[in-house]
């Protein structure tokens, strides 16, 4: 739960949360649905915008229906960050099944050969659809996922040559969390990328949250200058 929502349980008396889609004087309620597969972090309500503009709630229905978009939109961040939370752990729990395991059957196709293409017994991984938010930094291209795993439809990286399984074997330990390093040129860790993300949308949210919040006791304290 976003800390900020208490600032408003502690300024306002509560409200019953209902599924209400249009408040009072023209002013709707803003509702937050598909929070999870709009892939963009829900934006303020719109209340604060018109109330700023208009100099405070003129009406006073208008300030029950901002409060309760207020608590629709905090609790929609909440939603955000456990839908990040969830996918993105779905999809590296998932890879890092199949990256070591596409690896281990480099291993056995060159266990009789010196050269050949193990992709014909060993079909690269192919990269799981995650759009990040753009706010945010901490996920790498592909994922991270080893250059020498992934499937890519303009060259294949794979090793052709047993003595490039080493090479392959490092960028596999960097990505599944066995290597000193977190990244390297051809892989980067992901639980690095995990952790990274998560803690960096975490803050964003949290801001985003406390700067709705500020703006929306400014409008209510009656200040003129509210942003």
């Amino acid at each position: 739960m976003l800390c900020p929502r208490l600032l408003i349980a502690c300024l306002l008396p509560s409200l019953l949360v209902g599924c209400v889609t249009s408040g009072g004087r023209g002013w709707p309620i803003s509702t937050y649905n598909n929070t999870c597969n709009t892939g963009m972090i829900p934006m303020e309500p719109f209340c604060l915008t018109w109330t700023a503009y208009d100099g405070g709630f003129e009406y006073p229905d208008q300030f029950p229906v901002c409060k309760q978009s207020m608590l629709n939109f905090t609790n929609a961040l909440d939603e955000y960050y456990r839908c990040e939370e969830t996918t993105l752990k779905d999809i590296f729990d998932k890879l890092l099944i199949s990256v070591p395991a596409t690896y281990n059957c480099y291993v056995e196709f060159f266990k009789d050969k010196d050269n050949g293409d193990p992709t014909s017994k060993c079909p690269p991984v192919d990269i799981p659809r995650f759009s990040p938010s753009y706010e945010t930094e901490g996920i790498e291209i592909n994922l991270g996922v080893p250059s020498c795993i992934a499937k890519n439809e303009g060259y294949n990286f794979a090793p052709k040559r047993a003595y490039q399984l080493d090479d392959c074997r490092e960028q596999v330990e960097v990505f599944i969390g066995q290597s000193i390093l977190s990244h390297s040129l051809n892989a980067a860790s992901a639980q690095d990328q995990y952790d990274t993300y998560l803690r960096n949308l975490k803050w964003i949210l949290d801001q985003k949250a406390d700067d709705a919040v500020n703006k929306f006791n400014c409008i209510a304290k009656g200040h003129r200058l509210c942003i």
